[in-house]
């Protein structure tokens, strides 16, 4: 249990060794020279950190999609690998009220874009033994209803959902505890938002995480009940760390990596994988905080960290002119109420497309550099809007007083131009105008929750203040799809 996790029997190497075994013979493995790759070292040498959008750039579209082949797709993603762990959890949490059911899984989810993440998903469910069905829509009251007589003719003794709160909303529907509602239910599984309390006694377990790039996390029997185990044998995690910070509150990501059982409890990392499914040290965009670490065991056997899902750090905007910190307009926007003010709800802040600058010689052809050597590498197509102000949109629960909307206004101003320099000049210079604050409808984040819940993707949980990108746009929570995982 104590050897070297590098070793030639380590899990490290063995996926390294499956990584170029699957890839070598690709365009992708003779650019990184996989057949010279021997060691782990090797590896993170050879195959430079990539965001998701160069990864798909320069490993996803080089591979091609390949053939939708589940067995070869089984043996690939190492999904059965730590399939036994997941299994004794959920048994452990059906056991604990000394029934032994029989198993009828419900899965209550939207159809994934990846249907290699469904397939996994049902073959840990068919693991358990018995009987499994699937509903995929929840978008109207006709579903609704054809869902409440599918748990009443089905009586599912295990339902597995993408978030607490939607038990949490069939509960509501339901007007009582669910497990009161469908008697058979032993056990609710979940991967995101398990701090939501539900009305139900059946317990409530963690599903397990799993991504394009395969089963990234597991299920922990160790407190908290959000938290769960890194899957470091499914496939190749590192952390990237995300502790140091500049002058204006911007992460400074170290130049390297480090290994799972290498981790600090309490620090923040971003998580980095490689797979033998054709992802090469992508960073994900997911954050966890590690919280602790489970033991090794024999096929593992290194400390294996057990970590929260952390919402990603806010996005900076651009203006024109100048880019402002997430952070700091997070920041701003709270700073912005006092005490007095109505209870804030939900906001978001990003630019305001209204506010678009179009540079006027550009948009009238007039290039200074047309006739010169830099002329022809100037992108040819319309101008690029750029925006002079930002849009605050706010929903309170209270009321509201008149010039509420420009005080609110006239504070983030103060406080962005008391962080930032350069934002302060352009505001003198009159090339960046006031903050414009919309007070939305009452009940508009709730629905936007409702439509998110119903949508029966991933997590609904979100920060009080969001930074957009493109506003205006729905009161968070909204729908991620693409490569995220749901």
């Amino acid at each position: 249990m104590t050897r070297d996790a590098a070793s030639p029997h380590g899990p490290h190497a063995r996926l390294v060794a499956a990584i170029c075994s699957e890839l070598r013979d690709t365009e992708v493995g003779r650019a990184f020279g996989f057949s010279r790759i021997e060691t782990l070292d090797d590896f993170r040498a050879a195959i430079p950190l990539m965001t998701q959008d160069a990864h798909a750039r320069d490993v996803e579209a080089r591979l091609g999609f390949g053939v939708d082949d589940p067995s070869h797709h089984e043996a690939t993603s190492n999904a059965a690998i730590e399939r036994p762990q997941t299994i004794a959890r959920w048994r452990s949490l059906l056991a604990a009220d000394g029934r032994a059911p029989e198993v009828r899984a419900l899965v209550l989810q939207a159809r994934d874009h990846d249907p290699a993440i469904d397939r996994i998903r049902g073959d840990d469910l068919r693991a358990l033994g018995g009987q499994l069905r699937r509903v995929t829509t929840l978008e109207g009251d006709d579903d609704l209803a054809r869902l409440e007589e599918t748990l009443a003719s089905y009586q599912p003794t295990v339902l597995m959902v993408p978030s607490a709160h939607t038990c949490a909303f069939l509960e509501a529907s339901l007007h009582g505890p669910l497990d009161r509602r469908v008697p058979s239910l032993a056990l609710i599984l979940a991967t995101h938002d398990l701090e939501r309390r539900l009305r139900a006694v059946a317990p409530l377990g963690h599903a397990g995480w799993i991504t394009r790039s395969g089963r990234l996390g597991v299920p922990s029997p160790r407190p908290p009940a959000r938290a769960f185990t890194l899957a470091v044998e499914s496939q190749l995690v590192e952390l990237l760390p995300h502790t140091r910070f500049d002058v204006e509150g911007r992460a400074i990501p170290p130049s390297g990596t480090i290994l799972p059982e290498h981790a600090i409890v309490g620090e923040r990392y971003e998580l980095v994988v490689s797979a033998p499914l054709g992802f090469l040290r992508v960073r994900t965009d997911e954050h966890v905080r590690v919280v602790g670490f489970d033991p090794p065991t024999q096929a593992a056997p290194i400390p294996r960290p057990r970590v929260i899902h952390l919402q990603p750090p806010a996005q900076d905007v651009a203006l024109d002119g100048v880019s402002l910190v997430g952070t700091w307009l997070t920041a701003s926007v709270r700073r912005a109420f006092r005490p007095e003010d109505p209870a804030l709800v939900a906001a978001t802040i990003g630019p305001d497309p209204a506010s678009a600058a179009v540079d006027p010689k550009r948009s009238a052809g007039m290039d200074p550099f047309a006739e010169t050597e830099l002329g022809g590498a100037v992108r040819q197509g319309p101008p690029r809007p750029r925006a002079r102000r930002l849009l605050v949109q706010v929903e309170v629960q209270g009321q509201v007083r008149a010039g509420f909307e420009a005080r609110l206004a006239a504070a983030v101003d103060r406080d962005l131009r008391r962080r930032n320099p350069a934002y302060a000049h352009l505001r003198e210079r009159k090339e960046l105008t006031l903050p414009r604050v919309v007070n939305v409808e009452p009940g508009s984040f709730r629905g936007a929750q409702l439509r998110r819940i119903r949508s029966l993707r991933g997590q609904v949980d979100a920060p009080e203040v969001r930074v957009v990108d493109h506003a205006p746009s729905s009161i968070f929570p909204s729908t991620r799809h693409g490569r995220r995982a749901s």
